[in-house]
């Protein structure tokens, strides 16, 4: 873990959101952020606060922090997106992932993840659905992803991209696309691929394995 990295990124968590402050944990061997979390509307009016713990993990910042609500006031469900321990899931994995190939800038991530979770959970409160619209629980929300994000929706053609992405086999720029639409480079096919090639091994061969479920 980059500790000087994360000293410095923490000026600006601590500047936002003056209540969070950081200790090195021995049991995840990294910095967690713990304290209240305030959410306010947009013109600073309190809404409510939320105790957190964020593992940032020992690959800081290359890693995807660990976001877990103590406070127990988000029921710790399958319905909330919280697990009985209070992991919250934040967003789709594959985006999670993607952030954290480039590098995690600390306050951005809880700016775009952390707090956005935390302001849908009170709109849930009021209207019994979230403010942006949420992903399906398991691997049905992969395959929405796939679709609304990537603009993939055939699992033959989503299982033919995944195999040649693991394999290292792509089509040549110049060689027709494996939607056979027009020459790679030109599909829009191609886009969403170079959104994969950013993602681990691991990530993809699990969407590999459930997308060759569904043929």
């Amino acid at each position: 873990m980059d500790v000087k990295l994360f000293k410095k990124q923490f000026s600006d968590v601590e500047d936002r959101f003056p209540k969070l402050r950081y200790i090195w944990s021995e049991e995840f061997h990294s910095m967690v952020i713990i304290g209240k979390l305030d959410i306010c509307d947009q013109k600073g009016v309190f809404w409510d606060s939320y105790d957190i713990l964020l593992i940032t993990g020992k690959n800081y910042p290359f890693s995807v922090p660990i976001l877990i609500e103590t406070s127990k006031k988000v029921p710790h469900e399958e319905e909330r997106h919280i697990s009985k321990e209070g992991i919250c899931c934040m967003d789709m994995d594959h985006k999670l992932l993607k952030v954290a190939s480039k590098g995690i800038h600390l306050c951005q991530f809880i700016l775009d993840f952390v707090y956005p979770f935390f302001t849908n959970q009170l709109y849930y409160d009021q209207e019994c659905e979230y403010a942006n619209g949420e992903w399906s629980h398991h691997f049905e929300g992969i395959v929405e992803f796939y679709h609304q994000e990537l603009q993939l929706s055939d699992p033959v053609l989503i299982v033919k991209f995944l195999e040649r992405l693991l394999t290292n086999s792509l089509p040549p720029r110049n060689s027709p696309c494996l939607c056979g639409s027009k020459k790679y480079k030109d599909c829009k096919c191609k886009q969403s691929i170079d959104f994969l090639k950013g993602l681990p091994t691991h990530r993809l061969q699990e969407d590999l394995e459930g997308f060759r479920k569904l043929i």
